[in-house]
């Protein structure tokens, strides 16, 4: 099985490390003998993988019997067939509870163990930008005062700045995650529990007041989500910013990512995440509806 999209994006990674543990999966119940491996194959992209993607392969793999395979340069070997998707695959409810299971052990996390959290996901300073909101302090206090209500506690994150183990573990203990789109929130998606949502805030791209849907945002994990059976809610953020071109590519010069003036309503926000927490995913959709 070889693994190459992007290894150095935990957005696009979860993509290959899902794909393997579902052919792994197919291939030990078909009851053949040989032995499965598994292959880095990133010839566009010689960044090696993240820590990350390692950590997860090699959890994924353990679990299902899959050996990894590192051959020397310039090493010739005979294999009796390579697999390797060749669309976009997220993976399914299944193949991602197994792949949690995997990472979970690795990491010493009770399947049990308790949530006690608000996750509120930032991103470190990039060549992409950012992301950071404009109003990011008052969206800490509301989100505070979300958690506190709820008896959690908020936990303010950069999760690209932890180990592996460390986002398994930030992510799993949150009855909410949320965040600005990008890789350290669609990645790490796998890892929330059964119980909790993930509230990602995006560039909707248009102007009508409805709830966004995975047709007209662009720029979400919703796919992944649904895939996933997970909870979701998508809220719009507010783009005040007439540089920005809504349809352009979100990390060129005119995209959203490099804007300063991005900025969440607070109220709304806030409302849409208590609802998440109270399990009321339609109340959280309105909330987010109304957030435009």
């Amino acid at each position: 099985v070889l693994l190459s999209d992007r290894l150095a994006n935990v957005g696009h990674a979860v993509r290959d490390v899902l794909f393997l543990r579902a052919f792994a999966g197919a291939w030990a119940c078909g009851g053949e003998q040989e032995v499965l491996y598994s292959l880095y194959l990133a010839p566009r992209n010689p960044q090696p993988p993240l820590p990350w993607v390692r950590e997860l392969s090699e959890a994924v793999a353990a679990s299902t019997g899959t050996r990894g395979f590192s051959p020397r340069p310039g090493e010739v070997v005979c294999v009796r067939g390579l697999v390797q998707k060749a669309a976009q695959h997220v993976g399914d409810a299944h193949t991602a509870r197994h792949a949690r299971a995997a990472a979970l052990r690795r990491c010493g996390v009770e399947l049990e163990a308790p949530a006690t959290t608000v996750l509120y996901v930032v991103h470190g300073a990039s060549r992409e930008g950012s992301r950071r909101l404009g109003n990011h302090e008052a969206v800490i206090a509301a989100l505070d005062g979300v958690a506190q209500n709820k008896g959690l506690r908020l936990d303010v994150a950069e999760l690209g700045a932890l180990s592996f183990c460390g986002q398994v573990r930030a992510v799993y203990r949150a009855r909410a995650v949320v965040g600005v789109f990008g890789a350290a929130v669609g990645g790490n998606l796998i890892f929330t529990r059964d119980t909790a949502t993930t509230v990602e805030l995006t560039a909707c791209g248009r102007s009508a007041p409805r709830a966004p849907d995975a047709g007209t945002l662009g720029h979400t994990f919703l796919p992944f989500a649904a895939a996933y059976a997970y909870g979701f809610v998508s809220f719009c953020l507010c783009v005040d910013d007439p540089d920005v071109d809504l349809t352009a590519k979100r990390s060129t010069r005119r995209g959203w990512f490099r804007s300063e003036r991005l900025g969440a309503n607070v109220g709304a926000l806030a409302s849409a995440v208590a609802s998440a927490l109270d399990g009321d995913h339609a109340g959280a959709a309105r909330a987010a509806a109304e957030a435009r």
